[in-house]
């Protein structure tokens, strides 16, 4: 659609659908346990994060591992995570 001689509707998404789906439903998955993220989650919707940010942020923190895992080439390590949460807060 065009208007005023600028076009609508054409913009491009961005990154790939189909790892932004793997690590959402990861994020759902892992939610449903007692761990380390569930915890970060609650803790995000006690300072009034909408439930929907606070999913995606654990999505982003899950991506954020694998991405580490694959680079470092070291096994997942939860203490080292969890101390780079706490020096954040």
């Amino acid at each position: 659609m065009e208007s005023g001689g600028r076009l609508y509707g054409s913009g491009r998404g961005w990154g790939n659908r189909i790892l932004k789906c793997v690590f959402k439903m990861a994020a759902k998955s892992v939610l449903t346990g007692e761990n380390e993220l569930r915890a970060y989650y609650d803790e995000l919707r006690a300072k009034g994060t909408s439930d929907r940010s606070a999913r995606n942020a654990v999505s982003r923190k899950l991506a954020a591992i694998s991405l580490s895992v694959l680079k470092t080439k070291r096994p997942y390590d939860e203490r080292r995570i969890l101390q780079g949460a706490e020096q954040a807060r």
